[in-house]
């Protein structure tokens, strides 16, 4: 009797669910999971994967953040605890690295958000 009221018990219950709002700003696209609104289980690990467009960079995730486990970083993991709404952030300029066997000089403005946007680069490599 005992298993059935248990089993009984069980068969009603249904594990949380919290909806996850994704979104971009101009510039790029959030291709995992995809935009829009999705529902998990709570406590799931959500990958998130943003890509930039051609002359944009992604910049970060904004929104409710707090449980993103990379805030800078295009791809990353989210885990769904609330309903939350999320943001990938892209930005119209260049995206560079140094090479330290290079010596690279870059000039720029500061953006009004304020990123550097590079208006010149010089290659200062001594070897050519």
């Amino acid at each position: 009797m005992l298993t059935v009221a248990l089993i009984a018990a069980m068969a009603g219950c249904v594990p949380a669910q919290d909806s996850l709002t994704v979104s971009s700003t101009e510039g790029g696209e959030v291709i995992i999971p995809g935009e829009g609104t999705f529902t998990y289980d709570a406590g799931t690990a959500v990958d998130l994967v943003a890509v930039a467009e051609e002359g944009y960079y992604f910049v970060n995730w904004s929104g409710d953040v707090g449980t993103v486990a990379g805030v800078s970083a295009a791809t990353t993991t989210v885990t769904v605890n609330a309903d939350y709404s999320i943001m990938a952030n892209f930005v119209e300029g260049w995206a560079f690295s140094l090479n330290p066997n290079v010596g690279v000089g870059i000039r720029g403005d500061i953006g009004e958000r304020g990123y550097l946007f590079p208006s010149d680069v010089q290659d200062h490599n001594p070897f050519h």
